[in-house]
């Protein structure tokens, strides 16, 4: 057993190196100028579909030429090589079992530690309370924030490089990031404290429920005529309220994107008008871009592909907090046409 922990454990560190390493020899890691310019929006009516994209939204060709699509995988279309044809066929039934098992074992971990956290609470303390959970609850639960971090592990993101970090709920009450995948939410809860809105059916899910409670997620009601005044209000009580909540996390896009560009905000996060810290998020790749778009591939696709990659790579950066102005706070759409500039900036990528 001591023998096959340090085979384990050297194997694991060689894995590690072996990541830094590529990413410092090529730290953009991006496509050839030829294949991009070769997937830009004037050759989509060129390529041949997938089954599901026979009839793309209008949206994939509307966007001229000058502007970047960001509903276009740089995958879509593109035959994968040898290489990655040999790589998923072999580690499909090897490494990505092996992952899968490990990332259920991990999450039924968060659960059980989530589950000591509110044993003897009331189902409404938290999400669907006007008060938080008390604080000793808070550090009971803390650990899943490392089992998330152990579940990005598993998932090859061995090394996250990271600029900056979060600063006190009383500077920044809300979190904003930039959506590419459904990674950004798990990244989140690892690194911030942080809730995020979620429907409310969502809580009475076996584990998730469990889970989105010790998280104190801005529950609210999606079958509601005024769902949307109620998400805004939601965020507004919370980011404003003087109650020790977490800072509350929102993706301003409403939808994810391939990362050439930001899609325009939604302005249900600058409405309080209080000040936000901007983080944006990037997935440099050779092989496997993990965007989930509508011409692209399937989620689950996704999801076998990534867990079947021997290293995963994802920068990140914290903003510094964005103090609105007075017009800003009076004009919520100014104030969100003026931060999607700064992370655009940030991001290097059209706003």
């Amino acid at each position: 057993i001591t023998a096959i922990g340090l085979c384990s454990l050297c194997g694991l560190t060689l894995i590690v190196l072996g990541s830094e390493a590529a990413r410092r020899m090529d730290p953009e890691l991006y496509l050839s100028k030829r294949t991009r310019n070769h997937y830009e929006p004037d050759f989509v009516h060129k390529r041949k579909a997938p089954a599901r994209m026979k009839r793309p939204p209008s949206i994939l060709l509307a966007l001229g030429s000058e502007m970047p699509n960001p509903f276009i995988s740089s995958s879509w279309g593109r035959k994968p090589s040898v290489y990655d044809k040999v790589k998923v066929s072999v580690l499909k039934y090897t490494l990505f079992p092996i992952r899968l098992f490990l990332l259920g074992t991990l999450l039924l971990v968060a659960w059980a530690i989530a589950s000591v956290a509110l044993i003897g609470a009331p189902r409404e303390t938290g999400s669907k309370s006007s008060k938080p959970l008390p604080r000793w609850r808070v550090i009971l639960a803390y650990p899943t924030r490392w089992v998330a971090r152990a579940m990005l592990f598993v998932a090859g993101f061995y090394h996250i490089s990271r600029r900056g970090r979060q600063v006190p709920r009383s500077r920044a009450p809300i979190i904003i990031c930039n959506h590419t995948t459904a990674i950004e939410p798990l990244y989140l809860s690892a690194a911030c404290n942080v809730s995020f809105v979620g429907e409310r059916e969502h809580l009475e899910i076996p584990i998730v429920g469990t889970l989105a409670r010790s998280l104190m997620i801005v529950a609210i009601d999606r079958s509601a005529s005024s769902q949307r005044a109620e998400a805004m209000q939601a965020i507004k009580d919370r980011a404003t309220s003087p109650l020790p909540w977490p800072a509350v996390g929102v993706f301003p896009e409403g939808t994810t994107g391939n990362g050439t560009c930001l899609l325009e905000f939604k302005v249900g996060a600058f409405t309080p008008g209080v000040p936000i810290q901007p983080i944006v998020l990037r997935y440099p790749h050779r092989h496997l871009d993990p965007c989930w778009v509508e011409a692209g591939p399937k989620v689950e696709h996704i999801a076998v592909r990534t867990l079947c990659q021997f290293v995963n790579h994802m920068e990140v950066v914290f903003l510094p907090p964005y103090d609105p102005s007075p017009d800003e706070q009076a004009d919520p759409q100014l104030y969100a046409t003026n931060v999607q500039r700064v992370m655009a900036s940030a991001l290097g990528v059209p706003p």
